[in-house]
């Protein structure tokens, strides 16, 4: 992996825009790989939501360093040398349940919780 230096924040901006279509076009294979149980669409969503973070960044060496970041995680995601739990960080489940998957999941700890308890 080349780290590129940005001679300008338009340029920098470009490397952006091109991780961020080798991001999303990976996404298929992680979440076979990985066995993620959300649907493309929302992974999408959670991982365009990751790259909105750093909205107002105006200094290509900044941006040169996430673009870095980035490369490394994807890199490590499609080698697979993060376990499963670590990826999942990127995709929190209470994010993405419907209503009623919620109350299904509300319900679930609810009955684990009285059941440990002796109940």
């Amino acid at each position: 992996m080349a780290t590129r230096l940005s001679s300008s924040l338009s340029e920098a901006q470009t490397h952006v825009r091109s991780l961020y279509r080798e991001v999303m076009r990976c996404v298929p294979y992680v979440r076979k790989i990985y066995q993620v149980d959300l649907p493309e669409s929302d992974m999408r969503a959670l991982l365009r939501k990751e790259f909105r973070k750093h909205p107002g960044i105006r200094d290509a060496a900044v941006v040169d360093m996430l673009v870095f970041k980035g490369k490394q995680e994807v890199e490590e995601t499609l080698r697979q040398w993060k376990p499963r739990t670590t990826l999942l960080k990127y995709f929190p489940i209470e994010e993405t349940l419907s209503a009623p998957m919620r109350e299904t999941e509300r319900r679930r700890s609810e009955f684990l919780q009285k059941f440990l308890a002796g109940y």
